[in-house]
């Protein structure tokens, strides 16, 4: 579905679902950051426990 809807509006992304140990998560966002990932999304139960990693945190457009 997000592919999808990224490839019909013609944009150079692409979305790939991980699944991260809540241990593991600072990591992760590190080696996103390090490779340039200009966004990512986050679901339960890492939703609060990620934040302390993050640089910016945008809300979800409703």
């Amino acid at each position: 579905m997000h592919n999808a809807a990224i490839a019909t509006l013609g944009l150079d992304y692409v979305y790939v679902p991980w699944s991260v140990a809540g241990e593991r998560l600072g990591e992760v966002v590190a080696a996103l950051e390090a490779m340039g990932v200009v966004g990512f999304n986050v679901t339960i139960p890492h939703k609060q426990a990620v934040m302390p990693f993050l640089a910016e945190i945008a809300p979800c457009p409703n």
